[in-house]
Formats: structure tokens, sequence, C-alpha cells
């Protein structure tokens, strides 16, 4: 792991390419910051794009599964594998980068790997079998709840932030690239943790990493 002092903020972004990920690029771009966005599968040419400018930023890329359909990679491991593989072989043909970040749908302990298959049990049979191909899990420590419905208000997303980090030397935040108004926070959310002493760093093998016991 990475030895690095003061407070470090990873922020991460899940579900993209999305229409609102470019903005969410142009965005971090200005504020002079990197992120983390765990992807799903497009090889539209926007989707191809998308890639292309995460990497070309200096943000970091992981693999949040090719469909994101949790009633069918969740229906066993080998579904899981399999669009796992598929996302892994269309970045790597569009970018030329492999990533060995991964964070599950619905995080490591979700109820629709128990609803749709064998629950924790599968759950951590995939986490074992891609642990020895040198693979690494990354939950989050601060949902900014942009996903929760009713949705949430830019201003309830910030107080929902800020409120989380206090007092923390190392947090991990999840957004999702669909929410415009999480987009929207996110100037006031870096500005206020740059008064708090937060640095930005992007995850990595060797990075700080969280994961949410099954």
């Amino acid at each position: 792991m990475i030895a690095t002092t003061g407070k470090i903020a990873y922020l991460t972004f899940d579900d993209g390419p999305l229409a609102y990920t470019p903005y969410l690029l142009r965005i971090l771009h200005q504020l002079k910051v990197r992120g983390t966005f765990f992807v799903i599968g497009d090889s539209s040419a926007r989707g191809r794009k998308i890639y292309r400018t995460i990497i070309r930023d200096g943000h970091a890329i992981g693999n949040h599964t090719y469909s994101h359909q949790t009633e069918t990679i969740y229906r066993s491991k080998r579904h899981f594998l399999r669009d796992f593989k598929r996302l892994e072989e269309l970045l790597f043909r569009y970018t030329g980068k492999k990533t060995k970040l991964y964070r599950f749908p619905g995080g490591t302990n979700n109820m629709e790997s128990v609803r749709h298959g064998g629950g924790k049990k599968m759950m951590a049979s995939i986490m074992r079998h891609l642990a020895r191909k040198g693979y690494v899990n990354i939950d989050w420590t601060i949902d900014s709840g942009d996903s929760v419905r009713p949705r949430p208000s830019r201003e309830q997303i910030i107080n929902k932030v800020l409120k989380a980090a206090s007092g923390k030397s190392r947090i991990i935040v999840l957004f999702h690239d669909f929410s415009m108004l999480s987009i929207q926070a996110l100037p006031a959310i870096v500005a206020e943790l740059r008064k708090q002493g937060y640095q930005f760093r992007i995850l990595s093998r060797r990075s700080y990493r969280y994961q949410i016991a099954l």
C-alpha cells in the first residue's frame, strides 16, 4: 500500500458511460481533481470516447461488470465472471489498458446476490477467484445517497458527504454518473474537503481500500 500522509479523499463514480459522464469529466478537469470510474459496457462511439477520455485525463478505471444486470450476473459465479471478462476485454480493446480494480454492482454485501443467486457464499467464492488473479475489490466508506428514491437535492448530497467525512483521515465517496445533482454538488464538496485538508487521489491496487463485510 502506498504510504501517504494527511487526509486523502477518493471520489468514485459508478455506472457510466452515460449521457452526463462527459459533463462530469469536464467538471473534474476544472476542479483539478482525478477520480475513479467503475464503468459498465458501452461499445458505442460515445462509450469508446468516454473510456479513452477517462484514461487520458489521468483518472482510474475499474470493472463494474459489462451489463450491470443483477438478475443475470448474480445467478451464479459463472454468470458473473463471464460478464466481468466481457467488460475486461472491451476496455482493453478500446483503451489498450487493463485494470485490476473492480466493484460489485450494489457493493460486496448486496441483496441482489441473495435474491438471484448464491448470496454470500457465491460472493466470497467470486472474490477469492479474482484475488488469486490479482484483482482488488473496492467498496466505499461514504455513500452520497444520489441513487436513493426519492432523489435527494444538491444540498442534501453536499451535507451528507461532508457530515460523513468529518473526523476521517481516509474516505472513499460513492457517486453515480446518472445523477446531475451530485455532479453539480461536486464543486462545493471538493472546495469544503480541501478546506478540511483533504487531498484527492485515485484508487489503485496499492492505495487505501475498503470492503464492506459479507
